[in-house]
């Protein structure tokens, strides 16, 4: 049978290379007399950086597609995206553990096996997940974790040693990410300061990063370089584009003004009362976020709400505990209980005269003169006189405590005297009360004292605030402004002239009112929000459109979720701290966490780049 001439298999110079099935014919690779072109030269690998950002810029649409599209379970393929996180993290913290306990094992002489098998683990884990987003992010993730110890006991003794040698504390600040320009600097030394010390603090704790991650297989100088130049370049990229999440989340420093932060940091520290961050913040992008988007309905923010928070406070103060405001009912409990103390105890008190009381009274008597009074003015104080000696007379010098109270009962002539619109002769009118009070502390037992001296301080508050639950009282929203005035009225009537409001801040009941005025006087509704949500033809469109309704309806829903987060009162508490002790926040605390993560992320392949 002749046989068919078939050149693919002809062994001599007429014959080509032999092509397999699928394989492509390549004339650069022909051995035989098809190759007559020069191989060109292999294109440019990527740098390092290049790589890099290259990965992280499509690490979120592959992990968006896994999570979407998740590859189902199979003995050969991957598991979904929450175990390949799972994996990840699990290898990310056997990573860095493989270092130091193969550089242990090689002091024994068997590092070339642990080698071997840590090589081995990882081109098990690479063969599995090595396309895997989630479970890069997630052995990133775990790297992160593992490294913290280190990076932390690092800063701590850079701090310590800085402490140690003062003269290298400016380096140690820079390399901590801590530098600041000096004070009055341009924008331009102030942003070239942060930019500079983020970069060095992430080439720091890059590279520490890099080293502690480093493969068995390659050095830890190799690791080292990849994740100080990868760290380099990511301080202050994370830096910037995490200022406004760290805004949000109230973890930059200084925003908020000193003396805000400390009346703030008195609200919740002294009387339990959390500070919407939002009155505290000076950052008017926020300010106006939450003033604007707390308007729009569904947003969930109810000022009268965050207002009784302070109006419990208050009723506190006259030893009353409500959630619901100072109502009439409020103030009707409290009037009971405090009156009922002072019953009880004028019931089992004989008030004594004498030297104590005399001299009060004469010295009351005394300074008369020096005020020049009228006729017209002397009379009711000199009756007010007569009435509380022939009292004292007629009980040999003592009196019962029911003729104590006759005498300073409320509407009676004595509190007539007090409420005159003569301010002298209102002021000599509670001379004698607190002549009269002094002398029934003295006389009562040590134990009613104490219940006199704090129903006392109870029912001057009570006073204080009676006018504005008589205007609000249905309600319970007694309105912080006016009770700040009020405050400032009771102390000029019945503090010393140099002893009250303004010289000593008023005590508890002074603080309270300086807090309700600073943070929870009701704000004024432009409108502006809704008229925006009305006019800018959401709200009509919506009526005709549905998809307009379902726009406007996530918008509000997104507006919810805002409001929840930036008026939280975590993020206000954050905001004192960021202002008390600034060193505390800063893109240099959050990069310590978030450079770590991005150098391993990264990082991973990028050392090959440079092989």
């Amino acid at each position: 049978m002749a046989e068919i001439y078939d050149p693919d298999n002809d062994p001599g110079g007429g014959g080509s290379h032999h092509q397999g099935p699928g394989e492509v014919y390549d004339p650069d690779v022909d051995p035989g007399l098809g190759s007559t072109r020069t191989p060109g030269p292999a294109p440019p690998k990527p740098g390092v950086l290049s790589s890099s950002w290259q990965s992280i810029l499509g690490a979120a649409p592959k992990l968006w597609n896994e999570i979407v599209n998740p590859t189902p379970f199979t003995a050969s393929g991957p598991p979904g995206v929450g175990k390949q996180l799972a994996e990840g993290v699990v290898r990310g913290v056997h990573d860095v553990g493989d270092t130091p306990s193969t550089w242990l094992l090689r002091q024994f002489g068997v590092g070339d096996t642990a080698t071997q098998r840590t090589a081995e683990e990882r081109q098990r884990f690479e063969q599995q997940y090595g396309d895997s987003t989630a479970a890069s992010i997630g052995r990133a993730g775990g790297q992160t974790i593992a490294t913290a110890p280190v990076l932390g006991a690092g800063g701590i003794a850079g701090r310590a040693l800085a402490q140690a040698v003062p003269a290298i504390a400016p380096a140690v600040s820079f390399l901590g990410g801590g530098a600041r320009a000096a004070e009055g600097a341009g924008v331009v030394p102030r942003l070239a300061t942060a930019l500079g010390t983020l970069g060095a603090q992430g080439a720091v704790t890059g590279g520490v990063t890099g080293a502690l991650t480093a493969p068995p297989d390659r050095s830890l100088a190799e690791g080292a370089a990849t994740g100080a130049l990868t760290g380099a370049a990511a301080g202050p990229v994370i830096g910037a584009a995490s200022y406004p999440i760290r805004a949000m989340a109230g973890r930059v420093a200084n925003m908020v003004d000193p003396d805000m932060a400390n009346w703030a940091q008195k609200a919740k520290s002294v009387f339990e009362i959390d500070i919407d961050p939002s009155k505290l913040t000076t950052n008017p992008s926020y300010k106006l976020a939450a003033d604007q988007g707390g308007k729009l309905p569904f947003s969930g923010v109810d000022e009268t709400a965050q207002r009784r928070q302070w109006q419990g406070a208050v009723a506190k103060l006259f030893g009353e505990d409500t959630d619901k405001g100072i109502t009439y009912d409020v103030m009707g409990r409290a009037g009971k209980r405090i009156g009922g103390v002072f019953d009880d105890v004028a019931n089992r008190t004989t008030i004594q005269g004498g030297a104590p009381l005399q001299g009060d009274l004469a010295n009351i008597a005394m300074e008369m003169p020096q005020y020049g009074l009228t006729e017209a003015q002397k009379t009711p104080i000199k009756a007010q006189f007569q009435n509380v000696l022939n009292a004292f007379k007629d009980g040999n010098g003592q009196i019962s405590g029911k003729a104590y109270q006759n005498l300073t009962q409320t509407g009676g002539p004595l509190d007539t005297v007090i409420g005159s619109d003569d301010p002298t002769v209102a002021a000599f009118g509670m001379k004698i009360k607190n002549a009269l009070d002094g002398a029934f502390q003295r006389s009562a037992a040590p134990e009613d004292q104490a219940a006199l001296t704090e129903a006392r301080k109870q029912y001057r508050v009570l006073k204080t605030v009676q006018p504005l639950v008589e205007q609000r009282g249905a309600m319970g929203d007694v309105n912080p402004s006016g009770f700040q005035q009020r405050v400032i009225e009771q102390s000029k009537r019945f503090d010393p002239s140099t002893g009250g409001f303004a010289y000593t801040g008023g005590g508890d009941v002074g603080d309270l009112a300086n807090i309700g005025k600073l943070f929870f006087s009701p704000s004024p509704d432009s409108g502006t929000a809704m008229r925006n949500l009305v006019l800018g033809g959401g709200a009509v469109g919506a009526v005709t459109n549905p998809l307009i309704a379902a726009k406007i309806a996530a918008g509000l829903l997104l507006n919810r979720g805002l409001q929840a987060g930036i008026r939280s009162p975590a993020v206000g508490r954050s905001m004192i701290e960021g202002t008390l002790n600034p060193a505390s926040r800063g893109a240099a605390t959050s990069n310590q966490y978030l450079v770590p993560g991005a150098a391993n992320l990264l990082g991973v392949g990028a050392v090959d780049q440079l092989r």
